[in-house]
């Protein structure tokens, strides 16, 4: 049930992530931003819709760097919008406990969200993902 609704809420969406390519039809991936295999979380704020290609060849399980979460904060906080709307105490509890804080914002979940970027590179040693995202005009 929670990935039907999931695919239903992305389906609409037809931005890739992290390069802002457009995403047609089902050719894309539900990229986790901090991978499942170093974060273990499957919490839809954790799960986007990126270009098939990009997490396949290029993300894998790299943590994408704060530069990247920051370039590309007004898309993530759109999905995040997005899962919020649809399923409004899944995705409110979900965040409050992996990014912190009653009630908090969204601007201030994705500060949080760069803190653990940051922790998992530099402290923890894992491997940066960045890419050079195009501009949409």
């Amino acid at each position: 049930m929670l990935i039907r609704k999931l695919l239903k809420i992305l389906n609409e969406e037809q931005e890739c992530v992290w390069s802002g390519k457009e995403l047609k039809g089902n050719n894309y991936d539900v990229n986790h931003i901090l991978p499942y295999s170093i974060w273990v979380n499957n919490d839809l704020w954790n799960m986007l819709p990126t270009d098939r290609r990009i997490n396949q060849q290029h993300k894998k399980a790299k943590i994408p760097t704060r530069k990247l979460i920051e370039n590309r904060s007004d898309i993530i906080i759109s999905y995040w919008i997005n899962y919020q709307q649809a399923m409004p105490l899944l995705f409110k509890s979900q965040i409050e406990v992996a990014l912190g804080g009653n009630n908090q914002s969204l601007d201030t979940a994705l500060k949080s969200l760069c803190k653990k970027s940051d922790y998992l590179i530099h402290d923890r040693g894992h491997e940066a993902f960045s890419f050079k995202y195009k501009t949409l005009s």
